[in-house]
Formats: C-alpha cells, sequence, structure tokens
C-alpha cells in the first residue's frame, strides 16, 4: 500500500500541478485583447505510480503531459492564402480610389467639359472670325484644356511614383520579416531542445508570417525540431536560420523607369501571385501605366489634328503653316499653346485662303474634329476616348471595391474559425478557473488530512 509520505507527495504534486493550471487561465485572460495571442492548455494525465514492489498502489496522483498554444495549422494556410488575396484587393481598391480623384467630374474642371468648351469655341469663333473676342476667349478654353490634361497627366505620374516607392519600401519590409523569422527559428529551437516552453516565440513568428502573407503569396512548412521554412513560388525565402532577401533592379517601361523584384541576386523573378506588392506592380504598369499611355494618345492626336488643318490655314495676319499647339507635343506632358498663338491670337487661322476675313472654313473644320473618328482604329472621337479612359479608371476601381468585400467576407469567416481555436474565451476560462481552484482547494485539504494524520502516527510512536 502507498505510505503517507507518497501520499503526501501526491498532494504536494497536485498542488504544484494546479498552480501551474492557475498561471496558465491568468496567462490566457491577461491576454485576451492582445493581437497575436494564441490561448494556452495544459494537459495532463496520470502520474506514473510509485514503486510499489508488487503491493496495492493507487497511483502516484497528477502529471503534466503538455503545455503549449492551441493551433490548428490548416486554418492558419487558409488564413495566409486568403491574406495575400485581402492584400492584394485591398490595395488596389485603395490607390484606384486615389486614382479615380485624379479624373473627378466635379466642380467644373472636367476635362470632358473642357474639351466640349474648346470645340464650342472654334464654332464660336467660325460665327465671328474677323472678331477678337471670340480669338481671345479660344485661346483662354484651350489654356484651361491643355493645363487640365497635363495637371492630370502630371498627378498620374507622381501616383506612379508613389506606388513605385511603396514597393520599394514594401520589399525592405518583406526582407525585414524573412530575417526576423529565421531569428525566430533560431530562439524557438534552442528553447524547446532545452526543454523550455516557447508559445511566446511561436506567436511572435505566427505574427510575422501573417504581414509576410499580406505583402506576398507564401507557403510554409514547419520542421521536426519547431523552425519554420518559408517558400514563395517553390523559392526558400526562410530556410531555418537562413533567408534570402528580394533585391531590386530597374527596368524600363515605355519610356518610363520603373522598378522589378528579383528572388536574392540570381535575378530570378519573384513569382507574385498575391499580396499587396503584386497589387502595386499591376497597378503602376496595368492600371496607371495604361492610363497614362492613353492620354499620352489622346494629346498626341489632338494637337496633331488641329495642326494638321490649323497650317493649312491663314489667320488676320495673312500667313499660314502656323501651328495652333506647340510643334513639339510629344505627350500629354507637353500639350500647350504655340507661342506664336498665345502671343498673337490674329494669327490663329479661320480662313482658307490670303486676304479672307471673313472666310470661316478653316475654323469650321477644326471645329468638326469633335465628329470625327480618330481614335481606337476609327472607332471613337476624341470625346469618345477621354470618356473611356475615365470610365475604365471607374470600373476597374468598382470591381477592386467588389472583390475587396468578397475577400473580406471570406477572411471574415476564416478569422472567426480561427478565433474559435486560438483565440481566448473568457467563460471558458472562467469555467477553467472555478474548477482550477476547487482542484488545488481538494489538493490543499489531502496535505493537510495527511500531515494531522502522520501528527498522529508520531503521537502513537512517542507513547
Amino acid at each position: 500500500m502507498s505510505s503517507l509520505a507518497d501520499i503526501l507527495n501526491t498532494g504536494r504534486n497536485a498542488l504544484r500541478v494546479q498552480q501551474l493550471a492557475m498561471q496558465v487561465v491568468g496567462q490566457n485572460t491577461s491576454n485576451a485583447d492582445t493581437e497575436g495571442y494564441t490561448r494556452r492548455r495544459l494537459e495532463l494525465c496520470t502520474a506514473p505510480p510509485y514503486d510499489s514492489l508488487g503491493r496495492w498502489d493507487a497511483g502516484a496522483g497528477v502529471d503534466i503531459q503538455h503545455l503549449g498554444r492551441i493551433r490548428d495549422q490548416l486554418i492558419d494556410e487558409q488564413y495566409r492564402r486568403e491574406s495575400s488575396q485581402l492584400g492584394y484587393w485591398s490595395q488596389r481598391d485603395d490607390v484606384l480610389g486615389r486614382v479615380e480623384e485624379i479624373f473627378s467630374e466635379l466642380g467644373g474642371s472636367a476635362i470632358s467639359d473642357q474639351l466640349q468648351d474648346f470645340w464650342a469655341a472654334w464654332s464660336e469663333l467660325s460665327n465671328q472670325p474677323e472678331g477678337q473676342a471670340a480669338r481671345l476667349s479660344l485661346v483662354e478654353t484651350a489654356q484651361t484644356l491643355t493645363t487640365g490634361v497635363r495637371r492630370v497627366y502630371d498627378e498620374l505620374a507622381s501616383r506612379f511614383g508613389t506606388v513605385d516607392k511603396q514597393m520599394v519600401d514594401d520589399v525592405t519590409e518583406v526582407n525585414a520579416i524573412t530575417s526576423h523569422i529565421a531569428q525566430l527559428n533560431v530562439q524557438i529551437v534552442r528553447a524547446e531542445t532545452d526543454g523550455l516552453e516557447a508559445s511566446d516565440l511561436r506567436d511572435a513568428r505566427d505574427s510575422a508570417l501573417d504581414r509576410l502573407s499580406q505583402l506576398i503569396n507564401i507557403t510554409t512548412q514547419e520542421n521536426g525540431d519547431g523552425a519554420v521554412n518559408v517558400y514563395n513560388g517553390g523559392q526558400i525565402l526562410v530556410q531555418v536560420d537562413r533567408h534570402t532577401e528580394i533585391s531590386i533592379s530597374a527596368e524600363s517601361h515605355n519610356g518610363r523607369v520603373s522598378s522589378v523584384f528579383n528572388y536574392g541576386s540570381s535575378g530570378r523573378k519573384l513569382t507574385l501571385e498575391g499580396g499587396e506588392i503584386k497589387a502595386l506592380m499591376d497597378i503602376r504598369d496595368q492600371d496607371i501605366g495604361r492610363v497614362m499611355d492613353d492620354m499620352d494618345e489622346f494629346a498626341v492626336n489632338l494637337a496633331h489634328r488641329v495642326n494638321d488643318i490649323h497650317t493649312q490655314g491663314y489667320g488676320l495676319t495673312n500667313t499660314n503653316g502656323i501651328e495652333f499647339f506647340a510643334a513639339d507635343v510629344t505627350g500629354a506632358s507637353s500639350l500647350r499653346l504655340s507661342s506664336l498663338i498665345t502671343d498673337d491670337p490674329s494669327r490663329i487661322a479661320t480662313a482658307s485662303a490670303a486676304n479672307a476675313p471673313g472666310d470661316n472654313s478653316i475654323a469650321l473644320q477644326i471645329a468638326g474634329i469633335q465628329n470625327e473618328k480618330l481614335m481606337n482604329n476609327g472607332r471613337s472621337t476624341l470625346d469618345d476616348y477621354y470618356r473611356d479612359i475615365v470610365l475604365q479608371v471607374g470600373s476597374r476601381k468598382s470591381y477592386a471595391t467588389g472583390q475587396l468585400k468578397v475577400e473580406q467576407a471570406a477572411m471574415n469567416h476564416l478569422e472567426n474559425r480561427r478565433q474559435s481555436v486560438s483565440g481566448v474565451s473568457l467563460d471558458e476560462e472562467m469555467t477553467r478557473l472555478i474548477q482550477v481552484q476547487q482542484a488545488y482547494d481538494a489538493a490543499a485539504r489531502i496535505v493537510n488530512t495527511v500531515d494531522e494524520m502522520m501528527q498522529t502516527v508520531l503521537t502513537l510512536g512517542a507513547s
């Protein structure tokens, strides 16, 4: 049979275990609102019996089987895949919203309205080909239009540069995170090899992996020693204590220099299927870059077509060959009036022959450009083409907003599933607290009772 000393040790061991259980409850409840915290669970088992040498033995009480985090690896993998998609659409929605603001049709500053005013000014000049007032009004209207086009283009170029810089910052963050994960791997392996509990270190590593998945698409694999390897498209970003940095190189894109991202120093392109960096690259190249190209084409076609007709006509100075827009217009950023026109509006051509101040044929031809299908291989007018630019920006923003809502709903679902497994439930912890308290009180009673029994034995021995 068990001796009183064995029973006393059983009670004392139970007190020790329940004290640890109380500490776990306290740790969970105090971190209930801590972001990235994973609830801990203390798993108990029956302690191995004392060596009773064949005698009957009730056992040695309770022992600790495992102390660690409650985590579902499958949910974590799903969460990080979805996080990459959410990061992608969240970034697209945000940046495209700012691009859409550039083309705001409010406040009377819309280029589409200014373009209508430009054609109307030529029509008005055709009604008064000999007057100076209509010429001055046309110059003012044309300058408003060219200023508006340059403003839109300059803001797009600024946004293009901002996106490029943000990508550089995000890559710097990726490299910092992968380095941090490698360091945490070392600390976790060392701690768990020494028999220590590394839940806090694992929480820090999971938070780093969550953030990394927002930036780029990743997959992970945990080794038997507790270290995690991180991959992007088959390329190793983190392998135990080593990490590979993403490098940045310059690449020319339609005359604009932008950044591309390579895997380490190998020159292999980074495989991007989701995440904020992928969104920024798509926005820069497929959205902002394409809109800038469209604005260039719009400006060049406007300037060249007007100049083609204008150089054939005569103004009040009886000279021809004068261009209305500057001859060196190569894109939206250089769209402006010829200095000869701004210096002397009398040079604006309205007649098809010299010494014919009442002739308005050239002015009518230029006003008629509004109805010419110059764009999209003869399918669109200049007005239609510009409206399509604005509509495409709005359509992309609308689609991004819709996709963002879908991804947010999916992410919320996964977050709820994750919290149901790893999150702290205060109700559950309070229930556990009562159980631990009762178990502790019971163990304390056993210790006190055995102590009294031992005092009785000692008293009997003394007598």
